[in-house]
């Protein structure tokens, strides 16, 4: 059984998602965000790297509070890693919580304002010398069957039962 079906089965889902997406810039970020709200979606998010401590730069958002953050979205996976990665590279992250009636919707509208492909980034990131260090192991809350390499989808889930 891969990870995704064992989680379903293990795990009692709140019935909703997180929708995420990566844009090179903070107007693109802002034009998602502004479609997401204009369809009726209320619980939209934009993580800036200027909103972050990176190093020993102070921001607003303790480093903590900001990994903490990633965590609680993605696990504690190499997802929540590659976000990382790509904020502190200066990208904007989107995201949106929806039901799961209202994924494919948020996912499309997110899609068409051509966000970075997080898998391509991944594996030039990766070429210059970048690893997920600290990634566990644990399975990824990402849902496979929908989203893409631009546009992910992450159940979100409570205590197993």
């Amino acid at each position: 059984m891969d990870d995704y079906t064992d989680m379903r089965a293990t795990q009692k889902l709140l019935g909703d998602r997180t929708i995420a997406a990566l844009f090179t810039s903070a107007t693109k970020a802002d034009t998602a965000r502004d479609a997401l709200k204009s369809a009726g979606f209320k619980d939209v998010a934009i993580t800036r790297s200027e909103e972050i401590e990176i190093g020993n730069a102070p921001g607003p958002i303790h480093k903590h509070s900001f990994w903490d953050g990633l965590t609680a979205l993605f696990g504690s996976g190499e997802d929540a890693h590659l976000y990382g990665e790509g904020v502190r590279r200066g990208h904007n992250l989107v995201t949106v919580h929806v039901s799961d009636t209202r994924a494919a919707e948020a996912i499309a509208i997110l899609d068409a304002q051509k966000p970075v492909n997080i898998d391509d980034h991944a594996q030039m990131w990766r070429s210059q010398g970048w690893t997920a260090e600290g990634a566990s192991t644990e399975p990824s809350r990402r849902d496979p069957t929908a989203g893409n390499g631009r546009v992910r989808s992450y159940l979100q889930m409570i205590d197993p039962l």
